[in-house]
């Protein structure tokens, strides 16, 4: 009897832990997205030099790949809790698995662009001819706090943990 007890807790510390997955996300997914709101009022309201332009880009890729991650796993979850009422029947678990490898199965699917053709994004790629204009030597960090200052708003510890990098 002890056996069966024990398989049960551990089906439903299993779900717990599942919900326990769905709450982190959705914080961690609002975090990611003010991240790249705040770089992209950075581009938006301040003039960024060439030198620095990689960094934020950078940053702004690896914040984009986080939240890809996420929300993939968002859709997965999502997908569970549609169809979870599937896991209690053994005569349908099989279309659970099914949906569930559906999901999957998409989420692997490339991107398809919305408004620009491929070749208006390959031409972003190619580098510009001719001779770079000087730019200050004033890098994207400083009009970051330069604009906090102005702004009367305070950093946050991974920006100033960036700034002392630099």
């Amino acid at each position: 009897m002890q056996e069966v007890v024990d398989k049960i807790q551990v089906v439903l510390q299993y779900l717990d832990d599942i919900h326990e997955i769905k709450e982190q996300h959705s914080s961690s997914m609002q975090e990611v997205d003010y991240r790249i709101s705040d770089i992209l009022h950075l581009i938006e309201l301040n003039k960024i030099p060439d030198s620095c332009c990689k960094k934020i880009i950078e940053e702004l890729k690896h914040l984009r790949e986080v939240r890809r991650d996420l929300k993939n796993q968002n859709e997965i979850l999502r997908t569970f809790d549609t169809h979870k009422e599937k896991i209690i029947s053994d005569k349908s678990r099989f279309l659970f698995t099914t949906e569930l490898n559906k999901t999957i199965k998409r989420l692997g699917c490339d991107y398809n662009n919305r408004v620009y053709t491929q070749e208006e994004l390959d031409a972003f790629l190619k580098p510009l001819r001719g001779r770079p204009k000087k730019e200050e030597t004033k890098c994207c960090s400083e009009n970051v706090e330069q604009s906090k200052i102005n702004s009367g708003s305070q950093c946050s510890t991974t920006e100033s943990n960036a700034n002392n990098e630099s």
